[in-house]
């Protein structure tokens, strides 16, 4: 990975070997670090398909795009996001996108949509550095996996079970104080004490959703 140079203000990039902070958690990233970044894209995609095709043979699996922009009244919620004025907001996830297209295209049971693309979050430290991993606008992979109430197979201990070998972090279950809170069960994947995913069953749907959701910036820092 390349170099990264931190600053408080405004810095020019030069050449390709530097990946600059421009801002408080705002960061440009360099030719490596974006081929990095895609090819964990593949190579996530394969793991989590191969996992859930594992588990139950039935499930579809595709990958769309929603707007980074959203409506306000999406936003409400417990992430801090960006509102740009009375009508819209910048995403803080990408999970109310996946919701809507589930609801308007009805695909038939069980589904796992994803979505690869950037979140928001209105971080209020002023002493935000990528050296902590944490930004306000940063690279995710979402995935919800929509099932029947009636299904038997508990998605997220087989998940868990499953995918725990695959090279993207070591499974620690969330307390329940810890819980977000749509979630009713919370698995983070770690890698040097550092979460880089979290594995939820959310309850913030019609029907029950299973979210594998990844931070890319995370995972190409540490692996």
């Amino acid at each position: 990975m390349g170099k990264r140079i931190v600053a408080s203000t405004h810095t020019s990039c030069r050449g390709t070997g530097e990946m600059k902070q421009i801002a408080n958690g705002l960061v440009v990233w360099n030719e490596e670090e974006i081929i990095k970044r895609e090819a964990l894209v593949q190579r996530l995609v394969v793991a989590v398909k191969n996992t859930l095709y594992d588990i139950n043979p039935a499930i579809q699996v595709f990958r769309i795009e929603a707007p980074c922009l959203i409506p306000q009244d999406w936003a409400i919620g417990h992430l801090p996001v960006y509102k740009i004025d009375t009508r819209y907001a910048l995403r803080g996830e990408s999970t109310k996108g996946t919701y809507w297209v589930q609801d308007q295209f009805q695909y038939k049971l069980p589904i796992c949509l994803y979505q690869v693309n950037k979140s928001f979050r209105d971080e209020k430290s002023e002493a935000i550095r990528i050296s902590h991993h944490r930004y306000r606008e940063f690279w995710q992979i979402e995935f919800q996996l929509f099932y029947s109430p009636d299904t038997k197979a508990d998605y997220h201990k087989l998940f868990v079970e499953k995918f725990k070998d695959k090279g993207f972090g070591v499974p620690v279950e969330l307390a329940i104080k810890d819980l977000p809170p749509y979630s009713l069960k919370t698995t983070d994947l770690e890698i040097n004490n550092v979460e880089v995913a979290s594995l939820s069953n959310r309850t913030d749907y019609k029907v029950p959703v299973f979210e594998m959701s990844f931070g890319l910036d995370r995972l190409i820092s540490l692996i």
